[in-house]
């Protein structure tokens, strides 16, 4: 019988310092403003951001995209409860 191991979940400090540097990221690729992508859908900027990479990738399913957005707001809204 084969052991599956547990995915660590990231803290959502961790999940913010990714997002910081893939804002960032696509802001120096693509010559972009910081407000005009901290303005944009999540879906748009996941989207910009998959076309940057090496080599093109094709973006994600848009229930992955809603998946990964519902995931997000959980873990701020835990982050928000844990500060009160």
């Amino acid at each position: 019988m084969r052991r599956i191991k547990k995915e660590k979940r990231r803290s959502a400090e961790e999940e913010w310092i990714i997002l910081k540097r893939q804002i960032y990221r696509l802001s120096v690729e693509a010559g972009w403003p910081l407000e005009y992508i901290l303005e944009m859908p999540y879906s748009s900027f996941t989207e910009c951001l998959l076309s940057f990479q090496d080599p093109p990738r094709q973006g994600p399913a848009v229930r992955d995209v809603e998946a990964e957005l519902d995931r997000l707001k959980e873990l701020n809204y835990k982050s928000m409860r844990s500060r009160i």
